[in-house]
């Protein structure tokens, strides 16, 4: 039975950039506009899609996501980002196959 690729993409809302970027230990790392991020994030939403997979943009939210990473016991950085998209996508695509 074929079974289903998704990846989560951390995603970011514009009115949330600042806020992302100093809530970030790695917040450094983070392009310096969100314009420029955009830019990459979709260039590689469109790079996975075309190489067949499913992807989820998965909202960082900067008031509750400090939570996500305490429950779990991660520091607030790129590891855990990417940890939370890819979760999205697993609870959302994990029955489809």
């Amino acid at each position: 039975m074929p079974t289903v690729s998704a990846i989560g993409i951390p995603w970011y809302r514009a009115e949330d950039w600042s806020a992302i970027k100093s809530l970030f230990v790695d917040g450094d790392r983070l392009h310096a506009s969100f314009t420029e991020w955009l830019k990459a994030a979709e260039g590689l939403e469109k790079q996975l899609r075309k190489s067949g997979h499913l992807v989820e943009r998965a909202y960082i939210d900067p008031s509750t996501f400090p939570a996500w990473c305490a429950e779990r016991g991660l520091k607030i950085d790129s590891e855990a980002r990417t940890l939370f998209a890819n979760e999205a996508a697993y609870h959302k695509y994990r029955n489809r196959s």
